[in-house]
């Protein structure tokens, strides 16, 4: 979903599937935090127009009763009309590219994997909101059967990770 076009080929660690996150049942968010961050440097360096408000985010998307995704966000706002309608009409932060009718920029930064998960990096931007995302899934998760499994989990682990930055 970008005017852009991302060709990337990923080391043999990732199967084939790895690369979508598609599902053909239906998926829950549940929202873990979503909170205001204060401001203290208007200006962004990247940016012309002025920070006018950033939130934190992190939600799990859930299908069948598993965590199948773990996504952490940074989201930058640049446009009062677009802080409007989060604050005031009740947009969600999730929603905004499909309300704005907006295709968004898409920068994959990175992929990486841990022993239980595998993760991606990237940005998607519009001239009034920037978002920096970084999701988790659990490995295997495309594997026919993985949904029934007991032992799957996905997490946003700390431990040894190895890394692959794309830019």
């Amino acid at each position: 979903m970008s005017l852009g076009e991302t060709n990337i080929s990923l080391p043999n660690e990732f199967n084939g599937l790895e690369d979508f996150s598609w599902f053909n049942k239906s998926v829950i968010v549940q929202i873990i935090k979503n909170i205001s961050v204060p401001i203290y440097h208007q200006k962004s360096s990247a940016h012309s127009n002025p920070i006018l408000q950033k939130f934190d985010r992190e939600v799990n998307l859930i299908c069948e009763g598993k965590i199948v995704c773990n996504a952490i966000s940074e989201v930058i706002i640049y446009d009062s009309s677009v802080l409007d309608l989060i604050l005031n009409k009740g947009v969600g932060i999730g929603q905004l590219f499909r309300y704005l009718n907006k295709l968004p920029s898409f920068n994959l930064q990175s992929v990486g994997r841990t022993a239980t998960t595998w993760w991606r990096e990237y940005t998607l931007k519009i001239t009034s909101v920037e978002c920096k995302i970084k999701e988790y899934f659990p490995n295997g998760m495309f594997e026919n059967g993985w949904i029934e499994l007991e032992s799957n989990i996905c997490n946003n682990e700390k431990g040894e990770s190895k890394v692959w930055s794309i830019n």
